[in-house]
């Protein structure tokens, strides 16, 4: 296998429990060398020539775990890579055993802290963009809460780019799956622009300003 973070002796990875089948990949829950882990496959798609399949998965794997280091490095709470095997395109990430953030919202009575954590989720997505990071997925879902914590996860979609477009449709898909999935608690959204622009205070207004015309776009097309 092709390492990008592990232990320096070769690691066992066990598929154990299959969780779901997205668009591109499989993921399962299992173990890496005795360590909790979530193993993501991306499984070949007929369609397309058997070369030109497997390069395809093999960057877009390769790209994956690359953004989520870097995510990391930026200051973004990301899950471990434990292995990288690009011959077969899987990711070996740690298990977090936190709930999402959709489930924490949906939970019940409001809490106090909610205000924070959609100003923690700007701030994070803040820290994405200034660091050249689009996650191209962004919703609650994607979102884990621990404590008063918050970490990011499936980076299959992202991609290094400095284009303020896609920074505001990252901030678009985010504000309308949160309307879509929270619709009770709209008046919340506006702290997730404030901590996003806490953390790009030279771009952020025209990302946000992007946001707007995107969604204009959609009502009026």
């Amino acid at each position: 296998m092709n390492r990008i973070l592990a232990a320096e002796m070769p690691g066992i990875v066990q598929r154990k429990e299959h969780i779901r089948t997205g668009a591109e990949a499989r993921i399962y829950r299992g173990s890496f060398s005795g360590i909790e882990a979530i193993i993501k496959e991306r499984y070949p798609r007929h369609y397309r020539e058997p070369a030109l399949d497997n390069k395809l998965r093999q960057h877009r794997t390769r790209s994956e775990a690359r953004l989520i280091r870097e995510a990391r490095e930026a200051g973004v709470l990301t899950p471990h890579l434990l292995d990288l095997d690009l011959k077969n395109s899987v990711i070996v990430m740690e298990f977090l055993p936190f709930p999402s953030l959709k489930q924490v919202l949906n939970s019940g009575e409001q809490s106090s802290s909610w205000p924070s954590f959609l100003r923690e989720t700007g701030r994070l997505v803040g820290l994405l963009h200034s660091h050249g990071i689009v996650h191209g997925d962004l919703t609650t879902s994607n979102i884990l809460v621990n404590g008063t914590t918050l970490h990011l996860i499936d980076f299959g979609l992202a991609e290094k780019t400095d284009e303020i477009e896609a920074m505001g449709v990252d901030l678009h898909v985010f504000s309308e799956a949160f309307e879509s999935t929270h619709s009770a608690l709209l008046p919340l959204l506006k702290e997730f622009f404030e901590g996003y622009l806490t953390a790009r205070p030279e771009r952020g207004n025209e990302v946000v300003q992007r946001a707007a015309e995107i969604n204009r776009r959609g009502r009026y097309h």
